[in-house]
């Protein structure tokens, strides 16, 4: 392969032409951050918007993919800004999948999120897959509804299983004694956009006495909602018993033991 000198001292020829380029990504990334902090002031400017916006879309260099990503995911960017970016990286092949997964599941913006849980469906993402999946047997349960609300948006059948187990959850509640029944709440909200789902009302704690650690099972609506999207016209309810005879009958050949041990 050879040796050549390299920054004071001799080494392989291969090595080198590595850190190269490595560092040429490297460089290249940085002017991208540039350049992009750059557009963003300009898109306040009104002289100066136009031209901004056009860089922005003409965007297309793999080494902006860290610029695009730093923009997506600053909660205090104009919403129009973050959707384009989530655009342009939605362009580029592979990138940016492992952070529409944490916005489709954490953002607060749910016009983003939608565009997220779009893009990680048309690219029929499997990691995007395991991550709502594992989403499921979280301890937290707005967590499980938010899970079962990505699953039913990417409409993937290898789902029903796990969402037939999660239909309902064991989850743990700090209750004060006199304290209004179900505990700390376990819902984002009202159920709606894939919010919500489960949990009790919410409890303060009163004084006097001691906070208790209770186990409460709860019935998932966002569950059933994406079992009911995957598979129309079929309906048990939350009895996982029946969901399970019914896939079992459905989609098995011989007696399958589809009990959640």
């Amino acid at each position: 392969q050879g040796y050549v000198r390299y920054q004071g001292s001799w080494r392989l020829r291969q090595e080198v032409e590595i850190d190269v380029r490595v560092r040429q990504q490297e460089l290249a990334e940085k002017q991208w951050k540039k350049d992009v902090k750059a557009w963003k002031e300009q898109l306040g400017r009104p002289r100066l918007a136009d031209a901004a916006l056009q860089n922005f879309k003409a965007i297309k260099d793999p080494a902006a993919i860290p610029a695009l990503i730093d923009v997506v995911s600053e909660p205090s960017e104009p919403r129009e800004l973050r959707l384009l970016c989530l655009d342009l990286l939605a362009k580029m092949p592979g990138a940016g999948t492992a952070v529409m997964i944490q916005l489709a599941i954490n953002d607060k913006d749910a016009n983003v999120r939608d565009r997220c849980l779009e893009e990680l469906k048309s690219n029929r993402s499997q990691p995007a897959l395991n991550a709502f999946l594992k989403l499921l047997t979280n301890k937290s349960n707005p967590l499980v509804n938010r899970g079962a609300y990505c699953l039913e948006r990417l409409g993937d059948p290898d789902a029903t299983i796990p969402l037939i187990d999660a239909l309902v959850t064991t989850h743990q509640f700090l209750v004060s004694p006199g304290g209004p029944p179900g505990g700390m709440s376990a819902s984002f909200g009202n159920g709606q956009g894939g919010n919500g789902g489960g949990g009790g009302g919410l409890g303060g704690m009163s004084m006097g006495g001691k906070p208790k650690l209770v186990k409460k099972d709860l019935e998932n609506e966002l569950v059933l909602a994406a079992l009911a999207r995957l598979h129309p016209g079929v309906h048990f309810g939350y009895s996982e018993e029946k969901w399970r005879q019914w896939y079992a009958e459905t989609f098995t050949t011989s007696k399958v033991n589809l009990r959640r041990d």
